[in-house]
């Protein structure tokens, strides 16, 4: 809750204490049974003067001016009938101050309103935008990965026909799954798996060295939901930096399942003197997987990113009993 928002909180609560108490001191100047016949009429009253601050406050307080006017011109009043009669001015203060105590409480009621609507809308704002982020990573497949693929597959057609039909096969596949499974805020992480051995099966198209790569998943996968997309662009990141792909598992890519965690790890060689990126869309992706993490899994996963002794590693925990 915002300092505004409580000082206001505070100010109308010392406002009604204040009108509250003030009243007991006008009992003197009047009988106890005319105070309350009052307190009856103000509180026959309550209701239109709690309705009419809670429908009508934000106007009120816009116009400035007419408010201003309005409490001007009932300080005179009771002014005048304190000068001319004390007790006309006791039962004047009582009715004024039992109509100010109900259009403060409606007033307290709509800011409360208000205020968990507003708190409601920014989570729903919230959700929105975790879900256009997600909308966001999907649609930014990699476009050389891409283009890449598919040239690959043209060039496959005239040699090998039949590798070139499942490789667009599992190309096609990729792109469904990234449209249409993917659009669930949890997914099997089976699926998951499934859509990294695709994606790794493509980038053999086009790499020489058939042991670059080395991946392995231990563990049960059953019954085990994980918010899609999120492993990929570190996969992505890995091929792009490598920079020795003659290297026997130059790529290493790990997933460890307990009945508690998902332990994903990706490490690649690498040397910074030799590293030229001239895709910067893997920093986006990166930044958004990053963001995601942070709005799915609060305070329920461990990212650790490292470069040192030529390598550049990622570590990846995440808790799936927060999903």
């Amino acid at each position: 809750m915002k300092k505004s928002t409580i000082v206001k909180l505070h100010l109308f609560f010392w406002g009604i204490f204040i009108l509250t108490s003030a009243s007991r001191y006008l009992i003197p100047i009047i009988s106890p049974k005319e105070y309350s016949i009052l307190l009856v009429i103000a509180g026959m009253g309550s209701p239109l003067f709690f309705y009419l601050a809670y429908a009508q406050i934000f106007k009120i307080l816009k116009n400035k001016k007419r408010l201003f006017l309005a409490l001007f011109t009932i300080v005179i009043l009771t002014s005048l009938c304190y000068l001319i009669d004390k007790k006309a001015f006791a039962y004047s203060s009582i009715l004024i101050l039992g109509i100010f105590k109900w259009l403060i409480y409606g007033s307290l009621f709509r800011f409360f309103i208000d205020w968990i609507n507003k708190d409601q809308l920014q989570l729903q704002l919230s959700r929105q935008n975790l879900k256009s982020e997600l909308a966001l990573l999907r649609n930014q497949i990699n476009p050389h990965f891409l283009f890449n693929s598919i040239h690959n597959i043209d060039t496959l057609i005239s040699t090998n026909p039949a590798k070139a039909s499942d490789s667009l096969i599992k190309l096609s596949d990729m792109m469904r799954y990234s449209f249409n499974e993917a659009d669930t805020e949890f997914i099997d992480l089976s699926g998951e798996i499934e859509y990294i051995r695709k994606y790794l099966s493509l980038q053999e198209l086009r790499i020489t060295n058939r042991e670059l790569v080395d991946f392995s998943v231990k563990g049960d996968l059953e019954n085990i939901k994980i918010a899609p997309m999120l492993f990929i662009p570190f996969i992505e990141n890995a091929f792009k930096h490598i920079t020795d792909k003659e290297e026997k598992g130059g790529i290493s890519i790990r997933f460890n399942i307990t009945r508690e965690h998902v332990y994903f790890e990706v490490d690649n060689i690498f040397d910074a003197a030799k590293d030229i990126t001239k895709d910067s869309s893997s920093g986006i992706g990166l930044a958004n997987v990053t963001r995601r993490l942070n709005l799915i899994y609060p305070d329920k996963h461990k990212l650790k990113i490292t470069k040192e002794n030529g390598h550049y590693k990622t570590e990846l925990t995440i808790d799936i009993n927060a999903s």
